[in-house]
């Protein structure tokens, strides 16, 4: 599967736990968590103090 975005060797984390892997996005939406992932347009974020909360909401939220 092509993704559209891919973050590459982000830390992720997911469910209590942390890991290194890449992510595929597709409409706006994670589709794949994995390795080696393809797609159009790559965001190196291995190395980097990156962290990627899969469904967090941002904490500084204003709902009318």
């Amino acid at each position: 599967m092509k993704h559209q975005t891919v973050i590459r060797g982000a830390t992720v984390f997911n469910g209590g736990a942390t890991f290194v892997a890449d992510i595929g996005v597709v409409d706006g939406v994670i589709a794949t968590l994995g390795r080696d992932l393809e797609g159009e347009n790559v965001f190196d974020a291995s190395g980097e103090n990156l962290r990627v909360f899969p469904g967090a909401l941002d904490a500084h939220v204003h709902l009318g």
